[in-house]
């Protein structure tokens, strides 16, 4: 009769290679410590149908459940911290261009094909046309502003 030494064992170090995945990523180290948490319950069905029924219901049941945990929690770790980002998509700066009217009329400053740059009452923004390409010194008309770029079309 076989120890099942070896599969615990494998699921050790898989769980330990999962773990260096979060603080090291890249894939191998996780794609390793799945393998051996596989193999381990492998082995368990080869040292009896009812010892890998347990280790994969204690996987099915306990894997989720781990990661529900460090979801959860790791927010209050000291050194996991560094793994997550404290601002938010409204915390992002304003723009510094002054927001343009629909219809307003101005310059391109530069070939649109289709993105460059326009100047609008001397202000210069950044700018693509709607479709094709708009000439240099061409008159162009504001269709669409968004986060300081301008969709334009010849005027």
């Amino acid at each position: 009769m076989e120890s099942l030494l070896i599969p615990i064992i494998l699921f050790s170090i898989g769980a330990v290679l999962i773990a260096l995945e979060l603080f090291l990523p890249g894939g191998v180290l996780g794609a390793f410590g799945g393998l051996a948490i596989v193999a381990g319950v492998v082995l368990c069905f080869f040292y009896s149908v009812n010892a890998g029924a347990v280790a994969m219901v204690a996987l099915l049941i306990l894997g989720p459940l781990a990661g529900w945990l460090w979801v959860s929690n790791a927010h209050r770790l000291p050194g996991a911290r560094s793994l997550f980002l404290s601002g938010t998509a409204d915390n992002r700066p304003a723009t510094l261009v002054e927001p343009l009217r629909m219809g307003q009329l101005g310059i391109a400053t530069s070939e649109l094909r289709p993105g460059g740059t326009c100047e609008f009452d001397g202000q210069r923004v950044p700018a693509h046309s709607e479709e094709g390409i708009v000439p240099a010194g061409s008159t162009v008309r504001v269709v669409a502003f968004e986060d300081g770029r301008a969709t334009v079309r010849p005027a």
